[in-house]
């Protein structure tokens, strides 16, 4: 996890387009990671497929520093 927000911190344009969207334009001032528990959706609901819970932080908002580590905010 770390690698991959050490590349998003980056601008890193290959990392970028493995999402399917980037919320941000050039490089981040910060990211962080949320877990998220996917489930099968009940049958009830037409063409959905799955739901999301939001289930919690994964790891605290980090920036770079002026070494290039990631430093949490």
């Amino acid at each position: 996890m770390r690698s991959l927000e050490r590349a998003l911190l980056r601008d890193s344009k290959p990392v970028e387009a493995l999402f399917a969207s980037v919320p941000f334009e050039g490089r981040p001032l910060a990211v962080r990671t949320r877990a998220f528990a996917f489930h099968f959706a009940p049958f009830e609901q037409a063409g959905v497929w799955w739901t999301a819970s939001d289930e919690a932080l994964w790891c605290p908002p980090v920036t770079l520093g002026p070494d290039g580590s990631l430093v949490r905010l």
